[in-house]
């Protein structure tokens, strides 16, 4: 690797190149690449934009500039200047696979599912039934579509502010918003919610808080350090949460599909339990269609109640699980559980089939599967970190 002395002497000497003749494109662009490499980002995306005026279809800039302006959360100019070279160059294949990554890096694909989710959305609107009244104040934290928001708006809120850290999501959401009618009612903010000032954004502290930043593990998308924030400086003291609170849950799983699909012993004839060494601990699991073996009662690993908790710490437990049949055991299946409000309960529980889910299960392998009698019990280690749960087997 160059030494930076030499990579900034090359800087020296492209400026002044480029100080004679401005539109010189070698020099702007080995500029930009050598700002890049020093990690000087917001230079390095000046020099590719000025570079790609001279050539606004040189693909390799165009991948270049991208990815620096994703990765400065700026994915909208990215997506700008694709779409600005695909008007001169209508098949450049470059152009169209960036637009596709930067929606992909911008947009994740468990959107669409979430918002066709029927029984989740039911569940969302029967909780905001219960609360929701003309005289309430809703904030939502990371709206998306802006689904949530517009059901508090049709079951009569006045007054609706809701919050998303996406950019482009949160542009998109708010004409979502004003197609459907509730623009008078309904305002997105394109900030995350420690952004939200109350006075300013919020025109006073909120009645009622939905909130939806659940990942597959339940917390994977700051859940935990944004509802402490919401507590502490936006909510009412009796302001109603919904969800008003969430597990995470486990059971002790089994089955020959699962097995296949967690782990490997003999294949074709050769021996290759060696490879379970290296392969993940944590699998995501999303077949529908592999019916897993239950071999124990759902046990509750963690419990977070939002409404009447205002900080959550890390825990780390010993869980003494009980078999409930006999099987080998794979490890443990992991899904959540939400308690919207006291009457209204959603779950994702690996044995409901459904055809449209955004929340999957995750399976932690055990280093080996263990064979279990009826009533043998498993000690299982569970620890989260507030963005991420772990569950391990401990020896007998």
């Amino acid at each position: 690797m160059r030494k930076i002395s030499e990579i900034e002497n090359a800087i020296d000497s492209l400026s002044s190149a480029l100080r004679l003749n401005p539109n010189d494109f070698s020099a702007r662009a080995h500029r930009a690449e050598a700002f890049n490499i020093l990690g000087r980002i917001d230079e390095a995306i000046i020099d590719y934009r000025e570079a790609l005026k001279i050539k606004p279809d040189d693909e390799s800039l165009l991948r270049k500039i991208s990815i620096c302006l994703v990765n400065s959360n700026r994915g909208r100019e990215a997506i700008e200047l694709c779409q600005r070279a695909l008007e001169i160059q209508p098949s450049m294949l470059s152009a169209k696979l960036g637009i596709a990554w930067v929606h992909s890096t911008m947009v994740p694909t468990w959107h669409l599912p979430m918002m066709n989710e029927v029984e989740r959305n039911t569940a969302y609107y029967m909780g905001l039934k219960a609360a929701v009244t003309a005289d309430k104040l809703v904030f939502e934290i990371g709206t998306g579509s802006g689904l949530l928001s517009m059901m508090a708006a049709r079951l009569g809120a006045q007054r609706v502010v809701a919050c998303e850290a996406e950019s482009l999501i949160a542009e998109t959401a708010q004409k979502i918003v004003e197609q459907n009618n509730y623009q008078n009612i309904v305002k997105v903010l394109p900030k995350t919610s420690f952004a939200v000032e109350p006075g300013k954004d919020l025109p006073e502290k909120a009645d009622i808080l939905i909130h939806e930043l659940f990942s597959s593990e339940l917390l994977g998308e700051n859940v935990l350090p944004a509802i402490e924030d919401a507590k502490n400086r936006l909510l009412k003291p009796a302001a109603k949460i919904i969800p008003a609170a969430a597990s995470i849950m486990i059971a002790l799983v089994g089955g020959e599909a699962i097995g296949k699909y967690v782990h490997v012993d003999d294949a074709f004839g050769f021996n290759l339990a060696e490879f379970n060494k290296i392969s993940p601990r944590k699998i995501p699991f999303y077949r529908e269609d592999l019916k897993p073996v239950l071999l124990s009662d759902a046990i509750e690993a963690f419990h977070f109640d939002f409404s009447g908790n205002s900080q959550y710490p890390a825990e780390t437990k010993i869980l003494a699980i009980a078999a409930k049949q006999e099987g080998l055991c794979y490890g443990v299946i992991q899904w959540i559980r939400l308690q919207i409000d006291e009457t209204t309960r959603f779950e994702n529980h690996p044995l409901a089939n459904k055809s449209v889910s955004n929340w999957q299960h995750t399976v932690f392998r055990f280093e080996k599967p263990i064979y279990l009698q009826p009533e043998s019990v498993v000690n299982v280690q569970a620890s989260h970190d507030r963005s991420f749960p772990w569950f391990e087997l401990l020896p007998a």
